[in-house]
């Protein structure tokens, strides 16, 4: 089975096994105590599926507008 190499909603369909961290930085986002400014970093290798954890919380943040 093949793994398209484009960004998925892992909301939707979680083949990466990613979908834990889109729900951990969002608590981070959504957390009034930590002071902001603040800095997020998402690293990888290859394929392990950054850009689909940023299309992820992109999707919900549009979802809630």
């Amino acid at each position: 089975k093949f793994i398209p190499d484009k960004e998925i909603n892992l909301l939707e369909n979680d083949i990466l096994g990613t979908a834990i961290y889109v729900e951990a930085i969002r608590r981070i986002i959504e957390n009034p105590e930590i002071p902001t400014p603040y800095t997020i970093g998402l690293f990888g290798s290859w394929g392990a599926g950054k850009t689909s954890i940023i299309k992820t919380l992109k999707d919900i943040y549009e979802k809630e507008k």
